[in-house]
């Protein structure tokens, strides 16, 4: 279990809620300032609330089907923890959360795309995806789950399977910019698409599967042992060059 507790100051909520929805953590994350306090559960990235918490209620009475009560319920989440400029944080990685003891899930990252583009004009907006030069990727499709995506949201995803310009994407879709930027934002906030620089070691939509590897590791280690290599280290070498 990793404990880690310092200043909100120091290290905003909205960041820490943004670290625990990126690696899909399982933690309790507690909240003070002054008289004020709050505790959140988290499992697997999904938002959970205990009885006692104001929100609580609400989370239990949203309709799984209803995309509109969840996305109301999410912006109100978020405006709360936007409010939490100050005070101290304790998170409590842990895996023993029973959810059915708790009010949930809400997907952490549907709250991440409300605060996201809260209160933000067009030009905040731009500039939160690093300007209309900057080239984005979709990293992973199996993100998307439990995550409410219009149409739009969903239609910039899949053009985005291939490293794509703000620029080129605001061309494509059938938006006004500042609607165009605002799904951006979402995705961005929701990690379903990140800078093509940070994701140059992935393949184009994701990540490569562990069990792809794992098949490709076997399939070589079944052809090596059907017919062991003969070559030497410096014709290897040689060979390799001239792929390369």
């Amino acid at each position: 279990m990793r404990h880690a507790e310092g200043q909100l100051s120091d290290r905003p909520l909205l960041d820490l809620l943004a670290g625990i929805w990126r690696a899909r953590r399982s933690a309790k994350l507690s909240l003070q300032a002054g008289d004020r306090q709050e505790v959140l559960h988290f499992h697997r990235g999904d938002l959970y609330l205990p009885s006692g918490h104001p929100f609580a209620a609400r989370l239990a009475a949203v309709d799984g089907d209803v995309a509109d009560d969840r996305r109301r319920l999410a912006g109100e989440l978020a405006a709360v923890w936007t409010g939490w400029g100050e005070g101290r944080y304790d998170l409590d990685e842990a895996g023993d959360l029973q959810p059915q003891q708790h009010a949930g899930p809400l997907p952490l990252g549907q709250v991440l795309m409300e605060a996201a583009v809260a209160h933000r004009d067009e030009l905040q907006l731009r500039r939160q995806l690093g300007g209309e030069e900057r080239i984005f990727v979709a990293v992973g499709g199996t993100r998307t789950s439990g995550l409410d995506l219009d149409t739009h949201e969903a239609f910039l995803l899949s053009r985005m399977e291939r490293p794509a310009a703000v620029k080129e994407l605001l061309r494509q879709v059938e938006l006004e910019p500042g609607a165009a930027l605002v799904r951006l934002c979402r995705l961005l906030a929701a990690d379903l698409i990140r800078p093509s620089d940070e994701v140059a070691d992935e393949a184009p939509g994701g990540r490569v599967s562990q069990e792809l590897v794992r098949r490709f590791a076997e399939r070589i280690a079944t052809d090596l042992a059907r017919k062991p290599l003969t070559v030497g280290v410096d014709e290897q070498r040689q060979q390799l060059k001239e792929l390369l």
